[in-house]
């Protein structure tokens, strides 16, 4: 029997985990075999497709979005926009349950001044930078004063020039060091959200069981400048029109 079970636990592996882009490669033929159609080569540039358009939504946590076209319109998460809903709401609109949907550009619904969106330009390997200003033998807090201190110097130049969003990430705990560089957008809108009844239909329940049965995603849309910069962020009137920005 202890035999048995040996057996039994040594063909036992788990079979997943988090993976950078450039690992993906190395992982073609076991996803090939779990049913991945595209070429995994694809998913080793962060800045290429389909990787390069995704972005980050700053002002609701761990939400992400993905473009959909080159005029800024991407797609999420329907509850990733409550706040949104909830900041261009009236007394006459409770989006929040209502649901939007914009008819044509003009009319689409600003997200508040707390909505920031980031966009991944690059990433950098810092690894050589960082581990210039450690010692081989030094005090644990003497380590992380000179980690932050480093990685701040690295933020601040990186964002010297404005516009950008800079993070100086570890990993494989401080063995590689890595810059992202995001540009900030600070006008988003919402295009359309459905209403409640639809995202969520069937509740907390429904919500962690598969498949799913509701409608839960929302397109907002991403705005610059006529120079790519970021617009400011308008009123509701919407007395200016920029240009829609181009995920390239």
């Amino acid at each position: 029997m202890i035999v048995a079970l040996v057996a039994l636990l040594h063909r036992a592996y788990a079979d997943e985990g988090m993976w950078l882009p450039e690992q993906v490669p190395g992982l073609a033929d076991r996803l090939r075999v779990m049913g991945l159609g595209v070429d995994p080569g694809q998913l080793a540039d962060p800045m290429g497709e389909p990787l390069g358009s995704l972005v980050s939504l700053v002002s609701l946590g761990n939400c992400t979005a993905s473009f959909l076209s080159p005029d800024g319109l991407m797609v999420t998460a329907a509850h990733c926009v409550t706040d949104y809903l909830e900041y261009a709401s009236d007394e006459q609109h409770d989006y929040t349950l209502e649901g939007f949907v914009a008819t044509d550009r003009r009319r689409e619904l600003p997200a508040g001044p707390a909505a920031h969106v980031w966009i991944t330009e690059r990433i950098d390997d810092v690894t050589v930078e960082m581990q210039a200003k450690l010692g081989a033998k030094v005090a644990d807090s003497d380590r992380t004063d000179a980690i932050e201190r480093t990685a701040s110097g690295i933020v601040a130049t990186c964002e010297r020039k404005g516009g950008r969003r800079c993070s100086v990430v570890p990993l494989y705990e401080g063995r590689q060091w890595r810059l992202v560089v995001r540009k900030e957008l600070h006008d988003v809108r919402v295009v359309y959200a459905p209403a409640q009844s639809v995202s969520m239909f069937g509740g907390d329940n429904d919500n962690w069981a598969w498949p799913r049965h509701c409608g839960d995603f929302a397109l907002i849309r991403a705005w610059a400048a006529p120079d790519g910069s970021s617009a400011a962020v308008l009123g509701r009137e919407h007395p200016v029109l920029p240009r829609a920005l181009s995920p390239g």
